[in-house]
């Protein structure tokens, strides 16, 4: 770990990035909470964009992050020791002991927690549950700070990768209100977009129950695609005791109401119906050529489409068929019918009973974060491992997070004795995510111009073993794309 003190010229003037969206967005979130004049903590802060408007504001700042990108740290290295700014490179649990006190402790996508509940989320998904009241919302890291924030002080958590629909998940509320109050933190607002509803700006306060009067917030969240915002839960209405935890629920539209309490195969129908002819149709008359109409629900898409989709991910690469091709993450098996346009042979592999599975030749059940998961499978037996949507994308991930050891789900599969093992030198590992809801993250860009910046801006990492061979956007599958070949 390494903890410098700099002057916040200097910072900025290495890191001199445009960013209006998120100009705006914070200049909206400081006047609301009355964030001058005071001493804030930021975990996870990366490069600053939205840290640097607590600085403009008159507040004191210590930044701790990982630099897992390992572009902060050569440049701290150069600077000379000012005061100003503290910054500290580590692991967040490195630092938890000795951290002082704090009037805000500010998380804004914090990788760890985003990737944790957006685990419990699927897996929630995969079982047709909804979130339980007795499941934590926020990461061990996330609430082992809070013991840093003042009495009197103020939480503040931006979500946007690992959200959650309050509409669909009635106890969520509750379970972030009974979190919070084991850390002496009072839940009092939390405002979400109205439309990508996992988009969430929480504020939590310690020993006192509500905030001052402060300007309405209109916008937040810079990182994210501009959508009006509501807010969905007020301490001030909901009251105490047990009228105050009914209120948790967000009340959700009648037709959402509807959907919520039928059985689980006619929740599915009607989530179907609801994206294909209601939300797509709305994305696409206000602008957004890149909306995909299977959002949220991939098993949807067509053979013929994922075929097409196929065809876009192995188009660079000098093979156009293989022996054996495993779909990782199958479900049901429905991939496979896709895939035997590039295979001979498709195997299997997921978490759900084998007589759930059918079309792959062979099918490998495994659980959820076994380190020889790929224990079955021969050296160098496998020519292809092809992911399609296994683990869920958001609007502001990365590949780099996505490749992160914080997301358990996919990075137990990267050690040596898995695919890095599996997969014989020369074959490939193709991994394409549908949830990357392009129209959030790129507004109304036109198809052409967000394929030729795909790339670049979903930042793909070196992966140990493997050497990158593409990247970029599918226009059929609406998302992006990596392929990797092993060395």
């Amino acid at each position: 770990m390494r903890k410098f003190s700099v002057g916040i010229d200097d910072f900025y003037e290495k890191f001199p990035f445009t960013t209006p969206r998120i100009d705006a967005c914070m200049k909206e979130v400081i006047a609301r909470y009355a964030i001058t004049g005071k001493s804030v903590l930021s975990v996870g802060a990366g490069a600053a964009f939205e840290e640097k408007h607590f600085a403009l504001a008159g507040n004191e700042l210590l930044l701790i992050d990982i630099d897992e990108s390992g572009s902060i740290l050569p440049q701290l290295d150069k600077m000379p020791a000012k005061p100003g700014l503290s910054y500290w490179i580590g692991d967040a649990a490195e630092f938890e002991k000795g951290l002082g006190t704090y009037d805000v402790l500010y998380y804004s996508g914090f990788t760890p927690d985003e990737l944790r509940r957006g685990s419990i989320v699927q897996a929630n998904a995969e079982e047709g549950r909804t979130w339980s009241v007795d499941d934590d919302p926020f990461h061990p890291v996330v609430m082992g700070y809070t013991s840093a924030i003042k009495d009197g002080g103020l939480l503040l958590i931006q979500s946007y990768c690992g959200g959650i629909d309050t509409d669909y998940n009635a106890s969520y509320l509750a379970a972030c209100q009974r979190q919070l109050a084991s850390h002496d933190l009072h839940l009092v607002e939390i405002h979400r977009f109205k439309e990508t509803h996992g988009v969430m700006l929480y504020a939590a306060t310690k020993g006192r129950r509500q905030l001052p009067p402060g300007e309405p917030i209109a916008q937040f969240h810079g990182r994210a695609a501009s959508e009006p915002v509501e807010r969905i839960f007020a301490a001030s209405s909901a009251g105490e005791g047990a009228a105050g935890a009914a209120g948790l629920a967000h009340k959700a539209p009648l037709a959402q109401r509807l959907r919520r309490g039928a059985p689980l195969r006619v929740r599915r129908l009607l989530n179907r119906l609801y994206g294909r002819f209601v939300r797509y149709p709305s994305q696409r008359i206000r602008g957004f050529a890149s909306a995909n109409p299977n959002w949220k629900d991939y098993t949807a898409i067509s053979t013929t489409t994922l075929a097409r989709a196929i065809a876009e991910i192995t188009a660079s690469l000098p093979e156009r068929r293989w022996k054996t091709v495993i779909d990782h993450g199958c479900g049901s098996g429905r991939k496979a019918l896709a895939l035997r346009s590039i295979a001979d042979h498709v195997w299997g592999i997921d978490i759900l009973p084998a007589d759930g599975v059918s079309h792959v030749d062979r099918y490998i059940r495994v659980a959820i974060g076994d380190p020889n998961c790929c224990s079955p499978i021969k050296d160098d037996e496998i020519d292809v491992v092809f992911i399609y949507n296994y683990t869920g994308f958001r609007a502001a991930t990365t590949w780099r997070t996505y490749f992160s050891p914080a997301n358990d789900r996919i990075s137990v599969y990267l050690e040596p004795q898995n695919f890095p093992r599996i997969i014989r030198k020369g074959g490939y590992l193709m991994i394409s995510e549908w949830e990357a809801e392009p129209e959030a993250r790129w507004g109304k860009a036109p198809i052409a111009e967000i394929v030729a910046r795909a790339p670049a801006e979903y930042d793909p990492p070196p992966l140990p073993g493997f050497e990158l061979v593409a990247s970029g956007f599918s226009k059929a599958g609406r998302a992006p794309y990596v392929v990797y070949r092993r060395v």
